[in-house]
């Protein structure tokens, strides 16, 4: 008998949803403005991407839309959010900072912290971004980057 190895490529987006706990038939959240590796990513981990709303201030997730879509859509039960219509855990939110813009991280953290959500930056596109004084990536559960050869890094 012959034993075969599966190949698993991980994104540094995926291994943090992964390691936030995200499972397969999970939700997450992301941005209607980014790149499809954001969206691939949560499929790649067998979770269904949701899309909010982004603000033409910082090209980032709308704070005051998606507390409105969660406020209409999820309830919090036993420290989880959970969607009303279909039943699944949404279990986190995946900001991206746009073009090196970043998302306006305060009331996006106390809507996350509200719902129970877990907060995934991804600053792909912001090495040397900051925002309030601080650089982003750091602010949610996890934060990160990208050595492709179109980011700032490189």
């Amino acid at each position: 008998m012959r034993l075969r190895k599966r190949v698993v490529l991980a994104t540094a987006l995926q291994i943090s949803l992964l390691l936030a706990g995200v499972r397969p038939g999970d939700e997450v959240i992301v941005p209607a403005l980014t790149f499809v590796a954001t969206a691939n990513a949560v499929a790649y981990v067998g979770a269904q991407p949701h899309f909010a709303d982004s603000e033409e201030k910082t090209l980032g997730m709308d704070p005051s839309k998606l507390e409105e879509w969660l406020s209409e859509t999820a309830v919090v039960r036993e420290g989880e959010c959970f969607n009303r219509r279909t039943g699944k855990r949404i279990k986190a939110a995946v900001a991206v900072h746009v073009f090196g813009h970043p998302v306006d991280l305060d009331p996006l953290l106390e809507i996350c912290q509200r719902f129970k959500l877990e907060l995934i930056e991804d600053a792909a596109e912001a090495l040397g971004s900051f925002y309030k004084n601080r650089h982003v990536v750091g602010w949610g559960r996890f934060g990160v980057l990208s050595f492709n050869g179109n980011k700032t890094v490189t």
